[in-house]
């Protein structure tokens, strides 16, 4: 399987869609940054480093989604899936491979993104205010492991549906429901003004996810622990991986 993912994560770093994305990624973030600066300017405020280093994260769930749902996609229309079976390769080797490298390309975009928030900031602003030295590398860390999960996963449903355009469909549907539970454990768990109402059972599973969902990390707060992160994302990643490579096997080859 080395030899399998070596070859496919060189094809498509080199390929047009991960220029493209990147080209996406650094044209976005910079009309955030303008837009930011432009607003803040208006209202006599300044724009920070904490605000550019933020800004990108919180939409990375559905970019991620969105290229990982695509590239793969291809690999199925285009027959290298097919082209692969037919060497000889299993099945559950081709959906591991698959998983591994949505993980690693999720990564390589989440990585670029951080770098060109870094430098926008350089340029656009006077420094960072809230954020130490420390704080910044955590956040960073941070969304570079829950973009892990989030490409191992968004990948697995892939496989599990046949590399069908269903995929397309059913991967930002389940983003955008990932990204209205943590708009609505946020508000319950730290409401901006009070206390945290919740109790019990409730309280219990708002903490877990809060703690431990990898697509509650795509945020620009940074008060997370980091190692139940990385729990969370393990274990997310463990999952695809057995999903994806189970059902996938089990499929009927067409």
């Amino acid at each position: 399987m080395t030899n399998i993912l070596y070859s496919d994560l060189h094809r498509i770093l080199k390929g047009r869609t991960v220029k493209a994305g990147m080209a996406l990624i650094f044209g976005y973030t910079l009309f955030l940054t303008l837009f930011l600066k432009l607003v803040l300017y208006s209202i006599n405020a300044k724009l920070t480093s904490d605000d550019v280093l933020t800004a990108f994260p919180e939409s990375a769930p559905f970019f991620i989604a969105a290229s990982v749902l695509y590239i793969f996609l291809g690999d199925f229309s285009n027959g290298t899936i097919r082209n692969k079976i037919m060497c000889g390769v299993q099945k559950k080797t081709v959906a591991a491979s698959a998983i591994i490298l949505g993980s690693l390309v999720s990564v390589f975009f989440v990585i670029f993104s951080l770098v060109s928030g870094m430098l926008l900031a350089k340029v656009f602003t006077d420094g960072y205010e809230t954020m130490t030295a420390t704080e910044i590398g955590e956040f960073c860390l941070r969304n570079i492991i829950a973009s892990s999960a989030a490409g191992s996963f968004m990948t697995m449903i892939l496989m599990v549906l046949g590399g069908t355009k269903l995929a397309y469909a059913a991967g930002l549907v389940i983003t955008f429901f990932f990204r209205i539970a943590t708009a609505e454990v946020l508000d319950k768990l730290y409401p901006e003004s009070g206390i945290c109402l919740l109790e019990g059972a409730k309280l219990r599973l708002y903490t877990l996810y809060d703690q431990y969902c990898p697509y509650a990390h795509f945020t620009g707060l940074n008060y997370h622990d980091l190692t139940k992160c990385l729990i969370g994302c393990i274990i997310l990643t463990a999952i695809s991986l057995a999903v994806g490579m189970i059902v996938y096997e089990k499929r009927e080859f067409k």
